[in-house]
């Protein structure tokens, strides 16, 4: 539709003015189509030139006005570190990003990106990496697309003894196995006194210097 003077008329539409007057016209911005799908405008051609899409003009002669529109569609990130939708011509091409690790809690946990998904194609793996940031190879809009970025949680395992050097300290994915360890059960002092490892305390109550625990928090 136009809108002349705040009156709007389906197009295509002859109307008609008196000579020297001067009158505002006014299309809409997008025409939706249907989900995902949708028209810009682009411009006026004829008697008005532009993009903005209300335009006034004394009227001093007959002419047209065409309306151009181009069709864009819509993009969707679901998951990974900036979820987002935004709306790309249509053909063009367009790469989606995600960082390898986000909602990092020093010492605690942490997402970690593994695999990408276009639309209902099988998830592609993603090569882990401890910091920087993924990019997709470049798709072309032809259609209304959505990339899926999927993560796991981690947990940092953490290690305290102040006797022996330890092993199975990092992060783990959760609901992974992690298996830590003392080099050494026995530490001397030198003035006929020792320390004896006993048990461990915390996430892990074994009473063997070598144990696995489930990594869940």
């Amino acid at each position: 539709t136009i809108s002349l003077d705040g009156d709007a008329y389906r197009t295509p539409a002859t109307l008609w003015v008196e000579s020297g007057t001067t009158h505002t016209f006014t299309v809409n911005q997008t025409l939706s189509v249907d989900r995902g799908t949708r028209y810009l405008f682009a411009g006026w051609s004829g008697l008005l030139s532009g993009q903005n899409p209300t335009q006034t003009i004394r009227v001093t002669e007959d002419g047209s006005l065409v309306l151009s529109y181009k069709r864009q569609y819509l993009l969707t990130i679901a998951g990974g570190s900036q979820p987002s939708s935004n709306w790309f011509d249509t053909d063009s091409q367009v790469q989606a990003t995600a960082r390898y690790i986000w909602n990092e809690e020093a010492g605690r946990s942490r997402l970690v990106l593994v695999s990408w998904q276009l639309g209902n194609a099988n998830p592609q793996p993603i090569a882990r990496q401890t910091s920087g940031t993924f990019t997709t190879p470049p798709i072309t809009m032809i259609v209304p697309q959505t990339i899926t970025f999927r993560s796991v949680t981690q947990f940092f395992v953490d290690i305290s003894t102040p006797f022996s050097e330890s092993t199975g300290k990092g992060w783990y994915d959760s609901g992974a196995g992690a298996t830590i360890g003392l080099q050494s059960t026995e530490v001397g002092f030198g003035n006929q006194t020792r320390a004896i490892f006993r048990r461990w305390a915390g996430s892990a109550t074994a009473e063997t210097p070598t144990t696995t625990i489930t990594v869940n928090e």
